[in-house]
């Protein structure tokens, strides 16, 4: 029998090593047990909850991946959007006004790349036992075991049936600063169940109307700061010079940016800015909150010798992004108050 993907199998043997016997004692062959019913899966559906500071229920989808790496996700709202196995969106579809959002394929993979798999794909790089056990718990009436782990800047809980010892949900803290999200907790999970092959097709429904949109221009750079000038001197130019309160909150860029946009398609200068600010996102969540800032709330394109942004780069170098957008070396004691570490 086939697995999910390769990685998918190695995340299996990872999640499994968290339970070896030297840890858990009696528990082994449970956890085994388990590990053989992951390890032969092919497909993978979940739900996804992201908890907020701004609303009192988390948002979810549910969350649908094909053995070929193709993915469906189901908003709570009724929108419905489909990726093929390089994590490009294909085909959204906002069942309230029947509209489908067509997008062309792209020939290759991103440079950033984020998927609905990626908790269980970087849980393969964890130890081989978990940080801290936290015992014996109650999970929304159900009794649990949990254990702590960490991959990098995440930190994960890992909730277990405390009878079946099954997995029952998977808890990422965001840490992510300026982002309102709290954590994203995974649950629900079924493996290796047959998925109609319609749920993932890239073509929308007969009912829907088609608006064609146009590919979006995925940025190849990997270096933050970059990625951080082109995206704000995108939103500048149409803001007046006015600096946005959050790189990491997207709801006023994409007000901004949609304006003048003809049946919802965006003009590929904007699709070009979009695609530089998610990357952003993806790039961050792999750096301490400790070793950047964003600065511009308030500020113009104006204020040319103001920080807007800073970082520490893999190299221990500061690098930061100024009014003008122009980008330097700082050292340590140039950081701007209060976030001079």
């Amino acid at each position: 029998m086939r697995s999910l993907s390769a990685t998918a199998s190695v995340a299996v043997l990872a999640i499994a090593a968290l339970f070896l016997p030297n840890e858990f004692g009696s528990h082994s062959r449970a956890y085994a047990d388990v590990l053989e019913q992951i390890k032969a899966a092919r497909t993978l559906t979940f739900t996804n909850d992201v908890y907020t500071e701004t609303r009192p229920n988390p948002i979810t989808t549910k969350e649908f991946i094909a053995e070929d790496g193709r993915s469906r996700s189901e908003h709570e709202s009724g929108v419905v959007t489909i990726r093929d196995a390089n994590s490009m969106i294909r085909l959204t579809l906002i069942g309230r006004t029947k509209t489908a959002l067509v997008y062309p394929p792209r020939e290759s993979a991103p440079a950033v790349k984020q998927s609905r798999r990626d908790w269980i794909e970087s849980l393969a790089k964890l130890g081989d036992k978990p940080d801290k056990e936290l015992g014996e718990q109650t999970l929304d009436g159900q009794k649990v075991v949990g254990f702590e782990v960490s991959q990098g800047t995440y930190k994960y809980t890992l909730w277990l049936d405390a009878k079946s010892k099954q997995l029952v949900r998977i808890e990422r803290e965001s840490h992510i600063k300026g982002s309102s999200i709290i954590k994203t907790a995974m649950a629900d999970f079924h493996f290796d169940e047959p998925l109609d092959e319609a749920l993932f097709s890239f073509d929308p429904p007969a009912e829907y109307k088609v608006q064609t949109q146009t590919a979006a221009a995925m940025p190849k750079s990997l270096v933050i700061e970059e990625n951080v000038v082109e995206a704000l001197r995108g939103y500048t130019q149409k803001s007046d010079g006015k600096f946005p309160k959050s790189i990491t909150e997207w709801g006023e860029w994409s007000v901004l940016l949609s304006k003048g946009a003809t049946d919802a398609k965006l003009s590929d200068e904007t699709t070009k800015v979009m695609g530089h600010l998610g990357a952003i996102t993806a790039l961050l969540s792999g750096v301490s909150k400790d070793d950047y800032a964003y600065l511009g709330e308030g500020k113009t394109v104006k204020e040319t010798d103001a920080i807007i942004f800073w970082c520490k780069n893999k190299q221990g170098v500061y690098r930061a992004v100024y009014g003008d957008l122009s980008v330097k070396d700082i050292s340590k004691e140039q950081l701007p108050a209060p976030v001079k570490q």
